[in-house]
């Protein structure tokens, strides 16, 4: 594509648009555990819908560009929304899920977006420039979630640390602290930084990945299927990863840690089996299991009903307090909303990345890239919320990257140089 200064100002205006929509973003992702009221449901609303916007602008200044798997999931969504809007939605509520998982399931699109490292330099800086002075803002007004939450750009960094600055190192180790001393409520936050960590330390050896090379392409191909493995042996009754502690025989409290209000919490305690059979159970129930229930409509379930009937209780008409909008695990969302068709066109986006990352790239970098997104396939059956917000972001940036042959054909010493740029 030839880039005309016309193209060229475009792009630097969205572009300057979402630098400061994306620190925004930082304060949207951690609204669920701030004591501090900031905008309400229209104001995110249309943060998200412009920042889907410049998404759509920059995408067709691509050109040719684009990845076709994300052009066939924004079909899905759109048939999906389609679906919702004429068949689906009976009220208030229906109304407003649709409309938010519509922006929420548009977030590939930034995949396409930052295809190029000038695309992604100027938002990572000015976030990196700005975010700790926020952070000191909001800090006593956040709770243990928050922590991790707002500062995920510091694990995507993570994920390059033998490259970094001293002074870039120091913000990385100190938001990993922060992350696991306040955030320790948070398995999730902690385990996908320190894998970030763990990855990017080694990545100071490339000599193991060209030697493990083979190893590495294997062990992706068993991440991708083990997650299927582990739900089927769950079903049927012989295996249940959640309940570890009962299946291996492990002494009941071993792996109790003490948090910051000075409460107990079991490490390895069991809080998605319920999700996974309520999840199912409501799909067959109701007959979506091949096609989804569609972005309007929640799973059927009991467990919530009692805090549901309390917390909608005479607004904006009924709430059907036997039917969640939403769960805390990523692959069940996606299951729920678009059923088999979605989860397997999910599954081939992954793939199809991580392939590329691990096949085709001329760094080490993109391929250290490839192995977290295969993680974090594997982390979608366990928790990652379908959420608007920087950890879905940086996902789809991550994702981007994989595809992009402009990144992919950078070598070791070209990511070097883009790093110290920031």
């Amino acid at each position: 594509m030839v880039v005309t200064g016309k193209t060229a100002y475009a792009e630097s205006r969205y572009i300057y648009y979402l630098k400061f929509a994306v620190l925004l973003l930082s304060v949207s992702s951690i609204q669920q555990w701030l004591d501090l009221p900031v905008g309400n449901t229209f104001f995110w609303w249309l943060i998200y819908a412009s920042v889907i916007y410049c998404f759509f602008r920059l995408a067709r200044l691509n050109g040719r560009n684009t990845i076709p798997q994300v052009k066939y999931w924004m079909l899905l969504l759109s048939l999906n929304a389609l679906y919702a809007a004429f068949f689906m939605s009976e009220n208030y509520w229906d109304w407003k899920n649709l409309i938010s998982n519509l922006m929420i399931f548009s977030m590939p699109l930034a995949a396409n977006v930052f295809y190029k490292k000038e695309r992604l330099s100027p938002i990572l800086k000015f976030w990196l420039n700005i975010s700790w002075i926020l952070f000191l803002f909001l800090a006593p007004f956040m709770s243990s979630d928050a922590f991790g939450r707002f500062l995920v750009p510091y694990s995507f960094l993570a994920l390059f640390f033998p490259l970094l600055n001293k002074r870039l190192k120091v913000m990385v180790l100190l938001a990993l602290l922060i992350t696991i001393y306040y955030g320790m409520e948070s398995r999730s936050d902690m385990i996908k930084f320190g894998f970030c960590m763990f990855l990017g330390c080694l990545s100071h050896w490339k000599n193991f990945f060209y030697r493990t090379d083979r190893i590495l392409r294997f062990a992706r191909l068993v991440c991708f299927v083990l997650p299927f493995v582990f739900v089927g042996l769950g079903i049927v009754g012989i295996f249940n990863l959640f309940q570890i502690q009962e299946e291996l025989k492990m002494k009941e409290g071993a792996y109790t840690v003490t948090d910051t209000h000075g409460e107990d919490m079991d490490m390895l305690g069991d809080t998605r089996t319920f999700l996974y059979t309520e999840v199912l159970n409501s799909a067959i129930k109701n007959k979506y299991v091949i096609q989804g229930r569609s972005i309007a409509r929640g799973y059927d379930q009991s467990f919530f009903s009692w805090m549901l009937e309390e917390q909608f209780k005479g607004v904006h008409g009924e709430y059907r307090a036997d039917e969640r909008a939403a769960t805390e695990v990523s692959i069940l969302n996606i299951f729920n909303y678009f059923g088999l068709i979605g989860v397997f066109l999910y599954l081939w986006v992954f793939v199809l990345a991580t392939k590329k990352a691990m096949y085709c790239s001329q760094n080490i970098y993109i391929k250290v890239i490839g192995l977290y997104v295969v993680f974090r396939w594997m982390f979608a059956f366990i928790e990652d919320f379908s959420r608007f917000d920087l950890n879905m972001l940086f996902l789809w940036i991550m994702i981007g990257m994989c595809y992009s042959p402009y990144w992919r054909n950078m070598n070791d010493r070209d990511i070097e140089l883009w790093i110290k740029s920031l």
